[in-house]
């Protein structure tokens, strides 16, 4: 079944936390002294098998260092800015899954989670103000965790349960594009 497209709202969200990347990229790069190498580069963690199949998680990383550390960028406004000081990568339920599969899949020692401050001036046009790095030196799951979570969404699907209706953390966050099926 075809879903509904995102509200357009939250595609301006998403949108602005796209363009910000480069923002706070350059904004890191300056405070910490550090070029990012590697910016969405693409990587992919193997789970397991399912139903005969590889399943395969696949991720496009905001960047790296030349060393062993992964980037990962987020922009905050003012309204979420204070609990990213206070919360680092476990201020989104989805945060710590996205950052775990890729300090795995790309063998990362350590994550700079970096948060940039959005604000927009009288003009609406918007910047970064300020940055924070919230240093992750492991996963916050590990492949176990990450196999286990995966391999029960893939079994529900093999048994005939729609994607759109598998529980989970994600369901609170997003829009779900299947809304008009739900009773």
């Amino acid at each position: 079944f075809p879903g509904k497209p995102m509200p357009a709202w939250f595609r301006e969200i998403l949108d602005e936390g796209t363009a910000a990347e480069d923002m706070i990229d350059a904004a890191w790069t300056e405070k910490s002294g550090v070029p990012t190498i590697g910016s969405q580069d693409e990587l992919e963690l193997e789970v397991g098998e399912s139903d005969g199949k590889t399943v395969i998680i696949r991720a496009h990383i905001d960047g790296r260092t030349d060393g062993n550390r992964l980037r990962e960028y987020k922009k905050f406004r003012d309204s979420t800015w204070p609990n990213f000081l206070r919360q680092g990568v476990e201020v989104n339920v989805n945060y710590p899954w996205q950052v775990s599969v890729m300090m795995l899949a790309g063998d990362f020692d350590e994550c700079e989670f970096v948060g940039g401050h959005l604000q927009h001036d009288d003009w609406g046009v918007p910047s970064i103000v300020e940055v924070e790095c919230k240093l992750l030196t492991a996963p916050p799951f590990n492949l176990r965790a990450i196999r286990k979570r995966v391999m029960g969404i893939e079994k529900l699907i093999n048994e005939g349960t729609m994607p759109s209706e598998v529980a989970g953390p994600e369901k609170l966050m997003y829009p779900c594009p299947f809304v008009d099926m739900h009773d």
